[in-house]
């Protein structure tokens, strides 16, 4: 990894394909990923918010490496400062690295989920979970 350079870790809009994929046009896809801690994704209305939760699961996204430019900008769209998200580093696991985790930053949900769906282990654009 560069100097000046961070791991993101994303589950939801960011993620390739996803309405919010081109916050990252300036970071390098590192490929599909797990946590390597225990959450819940919820449906928040057309993106999903991460809690860590112990009685979870590991939740799959994408990693990436990202300049602090491009993580601040996703700050601002990810509302760490309305307190929707907050910006917190978690261990990751990226597919075919032996179980290996690195620390990488993820966006947590910061608010309530007593009302918000559960999505299960990953968080589809229509918000419903594979069966």
């Amino acid at each position: 990894m560069a100097s000046g350079r961070d791991l993101l870790f994303v589950y939801g809009t960011l993620k390739r394909g996803g309405t919010r994929h081109g916050f990252l046009s300036q970071a390098e896809f590192l490929g599909p990923a797990r946590t390597g801690l225990r959450c819940r994704l919820y449906d928040c209305g057309g993106y999903p918010g991460l809690v860590i939760d112990p009685t979870g699961y590991a939740v799959s996204g994408e990693l990436y490496v990202i300049p602090p430019s491009c993580l601040e900008m996703c700050d601002v769209e990810e509302g760490t400062e309305e307190g929707l998200y907050r910006r917190r580093r978690i261990p990751v696991v990226r597919e075919g690295m032996s179980g290996r985790a690195v620390r990488a930053w993820t966006y947590c949900w910061q608010r309530s989920v007593a009302s918000l769906r559960e999505c299960g282990p990953e968080w589809l654009p229509d918000g419903v979970p594979d069966e």
